[in-house]
């Protein structure tokens, strides 16, 4: 398998890192009643695939007790960080590991539920990926994935609305170059649509963001920050800066599309 992927945690800087965590808390709520709905085996082996700081994993072990819980990350100082959190909830049912999915190894029919949230959209062999994962699957498990698609990003402002499309259109290209998929929410629905060996269902929700103003309107500018430094060359990142500057003097709103794919595999 290739082992190109458009993460590179050697270009992503501390201030960067934070961002991500914050991100991570994000629609905390709504986490909580996909999983009230959809874990069947509260008892099982749980798996959160590319669980960053492990904001995610923790609030799975936590909500059932009775299973078995792991995090894995290719990220060490992630995992390193999200242990610290487990330790401090005083978890005993969670374990978190340094994993790369290009050379390491998933334990066929293993888990009852697998999560990942943001890890397909840096990979660009999707279909074998996907195949390595659901081989790890249980026949009556599920897989849930969640992600966005690069394409679907804009914003309503007459003044910066080519500027920013373009932005948008340079952090799809340099993540491509990189080994990303990001429309990564359009790719997987096409990819899953031809395997006979899964029954998937697709849930697509629009999100609303307001640039100039509130919380949101910082956190989004961070993301933007962030997509620069990673895909970007130096003269580019420094248009983009100037760019984001602007948007965050002004009240401008956006939207984006948000993807959650439930995965199963079809019984012989």
């Amino acid at each position: 398998m290739n082992n190109k992927s458009s993460y590179n945690d050697d270009i992503i800087p501390i201030k960067e890192k934070e961002s991500l965590l914050k991100r991570s808390k994000i629609n905390m709520d709504e986490f909580r009643s996909l999983l009230l709905d959809k874990v069947k085996t509260p008892q099982g082996e749980f798996l959160d695939l590319a669980c960053g700081h492990g904001v995610r994993s923790t609030q799975m072990a936590e909500l059932f007790p009775e299973g078995q819980h792991t995090g894995l990350d290719l990220n060490q100082e992630f995992v390193d960080y999200a242990r610290e959190i487990a330790d401090e909830l005083r978890l005993t049912n969670i374990s978190f590991k340094q994993f790369d999915i290009f050379k390491d190894q998933l334990k066929p029919n293993k888990y009852d539920f697998i999560y990942s949230r943001l890890f397909f959209q840096h990979i660009k062999e999707i279909d074998k990926v996907l195949s390595f994962v659901l081989n790890s699957l249980k026949p009556d498990g599920l897989l849930v994935i969640e992600d966005t698609t690069r394409s679907s990003m804009q914003i309503k402002s007459d003044e910066f609305c080519l500027e920013f499309n373009q932005l948008i259109e340079d952090f799809k290209k340099g993540q491509k170059e990189q080994g990303g998929s990001p429309d990564i929410g359009i790719e997987l629905y096409k990819i899953l649509d031809l395997k006979d060996s899964v029954n998937f269902m697709a849930q697509k929700e629009t999100f609303h963001f307001q640039l100039g103003t509130g919380l949101g309107s910082a956190t989004t500018i961070e993301l933007l920050e962030t997509l620069s430094k990673c895909y970007l060359n130096d003269q580019r990142q420094e248009e983009a800066k100037v760019l984001l500057k602007k948007l965050s003097q002004k009240r401008v709103s956006g939207t984006f599309s948000w993807y959650v794919f439930y995965l199963s595999k079809v019984k012989k």
